[in-house]
């Protein structure tokens, strides 16, 4: 992602970061909506870094892994052949 923001400023000029943030969290994918909202809400989009969101961003999908293996034993579960 660094290497992108690097790539347009040598191209045309400084990208602030809280432009790059909202960049960032524009597009990610809808399922991570929600946690887009919370970012949005909780905190300060203006002073928040690339590398701090990138870093909550993998925190949160961490903690989310261990539910979506979960969830989908359970929908296995339940399937028919």
């Amino acid at each position: 992602m660094n290497t992108f923001f690097q790539m347009m400023e040598t191209l045309g000029g400084e990208i602030k970061n809280p432009i790059m943030v909202k960049k960032v969290l524009r597009t990610l994918l809808p399922k991570w909506n929600q946690t887009t909202i919370i970012f949005e809400e909780t905190k300060d989009i203006t002073t928040l870094t690339l590398d701090q969101l990138i870093g909550s961003l993998m925190s949160h999908e961490e903690r989310l892994a261990p539910l979506s293996i979960v969830g989908s034993m359970e929908e296995k579960a339940f399937t028919s052949k």
